[in-house]
């Protein structure tokens, strides 16, 4: 089985997305993607909890086909400066 530390930060937040998809947040799933949370945290320099927070909402934002980012932040134009680094870091492994 590949190691979170081999793969791309796009396949760890594919993995963290799609294993949070279907489960209720508890510590089993915590566990089950442990290493991607690690992984994705290294990579956008936050904690864990806010890497899984961090993945799910690009996903929702990337896959959205009527909201951009920018339309997300239109009320809250400094929320976007706070996740401005992460959300270009993501963009730039795409």
């Amino acid at each position: 089985m590949e190691t979170a530390k081999k793969r791309s930060l796009l396949q760890c937040i594919k993995i963290v997305y799609d294993t949070a998809k279907e489960n209720s947040l508890d510590d089993a799933l915590f566990e089950k993607i442990d290493g991607d949370l690690k992984e994705l945290s290294r990579h956008l320099e936050v904690s864990k909890k806010q890497a899984f927070f961090l993945a799910n909402f690009f996903v929702i934002c990337y896959n959205s086909e009527k909201e951009s980012i920018m339309t997300l932040f239109k009320f809250d134009p400094l929320g976007y400066w706070k996740f401005r680094k992460h959300l270009e870091i993501i963009y730039s492994n795409i």
